[in-house]
């Protein structure tokens, strides 16, 4: 009893357990080859027999089949279309498609298919709709859906794009119109800069944000970055609603050699069309005289941030916002291509990032007309939503093997105790379990013993790390020292003990970026005569 042990304990999904009853579905009803005769047991409580075949030859049993949809559920608007995520895994027969759809999803030769996002409708019609799947494999066969609620026309969520019957995939409802603009000279010097100003009104069925891809775009030629820039960009907090207009500041810089150069800008929405009439029929030349000599003033990057540094991915966007000097233009990206790359951008701005969960280092390079570049980084971490800590997940039970010890002249008792970190839908990132041994005589303490194990995620890929045990209360990790510390006279003692974790993600920049922590804590009182409570914190005694 008296030597310290620590084991990792690969806890079965909570997911899986939830869908133990699908072992059961005949063969002949799901369509799928039998089932090996050995699926592993669905049990929250970890067996020997629970290490998945697929992996490991000594294993005795395979894993069901996983199926994620994110998210679960949705609501949209008529005309508007849903857009959900399917993840597969350990289905190597592949899947069947239930509910509003028909047909066959492939996996590969793992069992796997996705992480894959999927469009459904527009809908026609008011009315719930379920997209499912049942996927089979050497575990058996395993169902998931999500279910999409279509409201009348206006009855959208947050994001659907607004307007009483807005469609943001039908062309045909997202228009503009040219107002105005000023600030335009007929000529300039080379190198030189002006401000100029163009007003749009939005005569489409959507409202204009950033989010759904609304810019300024340049034309004369088309996407050039004549001026220092191909785009002008709404705000994080803009929404033109139909019949608004904007207005959009552009800090123009002139080319470096002499020459006529075209001049002219249209709405767009990124990826899908250029929307409605162009700031002039026959746009605009403007002459460039002179040349500019070449720059002996280095660029360089004023300031470089992006805020908050971490973000859960139902929170919104993270902001980068950069200010150059002694140049003219600015491009940002990251470091995989998931976080996205901008060129064009003006010599100070801001844009919105929403990558996927992960760890990005963001390059912001400020550049001058004769190729000379200034650059500065910053970093995001951005975590899955569903790793957010919702409280503790709690337990224990008394197991008193009620033996005597006829060399301390005593009776043990026990108690098996654990504290993990919760998430949502049954979800857990890890916790401790520790078993409390001590032996009484006559209502006192005669000996303690204690036993740690750490327990492990119940879901494949966890950001939460164990850092190690940050206390262990009045005696040590496996209380072998007690008698010295408390004599054998003692008729109640709280022994308790708290291990730490920490949500992370690894960021090329910094290093390893830790965003939240967890401690958990677990205690019990017990007392000489063989009773006990448990704690769970570490109050006296």
């Amino acid at each position: 009893m008296g030597k310290r042990r620590f084991s990792r304990l690969a806890v079965v999904s909570a997911v899986l357990a939830v869908c133990v009853a699908g072992i059961g579905i005949s063969d002949a009803s799901s369509g799928f080859p039998a089932p090996s005769a050995a699926p592993c047991p669905q049990s929250p409580t970890p067996q020997k027999g629970a290490v998945d075949k697929r992996t490991d030859a000594t294993a005795v049993c395979y894993f069901l089949p996983e199926v994620y949809f994110t998210p679960s559920s949705g609501t949209v608007a008529v005309n508007q279309s849903f857009t959900f995520t399917l993840e597969v895994r350990y289905a190597e027969y592949g899947c069947s498609k239930t509910g509003a759809w028909s047909g066959s999803i492939a996996t590969n030769s793992s069992g796997q298919y996705g992480p894959q996002s999927i469009t459904v409708g527009p809908f026609g019609s008011p009315g719930t709709y379920t997209y499912g799947v049942s996927c089979g494999g050497l575990g058996g066969t395993n169902p998931g859906s999500t279910t999409v609620t279509v409201t009348a026309p206006g009855g959208g969520g947050p994001g659907s794009g607004g307007g009483s019957s807005c469609s943001e995939n039908l062309t045909s409802q997202i228009h503009a119109t040219f107002v105005s603009m000023s600030g335009v000279p007929a000529s300039i010097t080379a190198g030189g800069s002006f401000t100029a100003s163009v007003t749009f009104q939005n005569t489409g069925a959507c409202t204009w944000t950033a989010a759904n891809g609304y810019r300024l775009g340049s034309q004369n030629p088309e996407n050039n970055t004549t001026w220092g820039t191909s785009r002008g960009y709404l705000s994080a907090s803009d929404a033109i609603a139909p019949g608004q207009s904007k207005t959009f500041t552009i800090n123009a810089v002139a080319p470096s050699t002499a020459g006529p150069y075209g001049w002219g800008w249209r709405m767009v929405r990124e990826g899908i069309n250029w929307l409605g009439t162009p700031t002039n029929g026959s746009f605009t030349s403007i002459s460039v005289t002179g040349s500019v000599p070449p720059q002996t003033v280095p660029p360089g990057v004023a300031s470089f941030a992006i805020t908050p540094t971490g973000r859960w991915t139902d929170d919104p966007a993270a902001t980068a916002q950069w200010s150059c000097t002694n140049s003219t233009g600015a491009s940002l990206a990251a470091d995989s291509t998931a976080g996205g790359s901008w060129s064009g951008l003006p010599v100070s701005g801001s844009r919105a990032l929403q990558p996927a969960p992960g760890g990005y280092t963001y390059t912001v390079t400020c550049s001058n007309n004769v190729g000379d570049t200034a650059t500065a980084q910053s970093a995001l971490a951005v975590f899955d939503a569903k790793e957010r800590n919702v409280g503790d997940v709690r337990g224990g039970a008394s197991l008193d093997p009620n033996n005597f010890d006829s060399v301390l002249k005593c009776r043990w008792k026990r108690e098996e105790n654990h504290d993990e970190i919760g998430l949502p839908f049954g979800l857990k990132a890890g916790g401790l379990k520790v078993t409390i041994d001590w032996c009484v005589s006559n209502g006192q303490i005669k000996r303690v013993a204690r036993t740690v194990e750490e327990l492990g995620a119940n879901y494949p890929v966890s950001s939460w790390h164990y850092d190690g045990i940050t206390s262990t209360g009045p005696c040590g990790v496996n209380c072998s020292d007690y008698v010295s510390l408390w004599g054998t006279n003692q008729t109640v003692k709280n022994i308790w003990l708290k291990g730490r974790w920490s949500l992370c993600a690894t960021v090329r920049l910094i290093g390893s970026f830790c965003w939240r922590s967890f401690t958990a804590t677990v205690g019990v009182r017990i007392r000489g005569d063989g009773t006990r409570a448990r704690t769970y914190d570490n109050s006296a005694p």
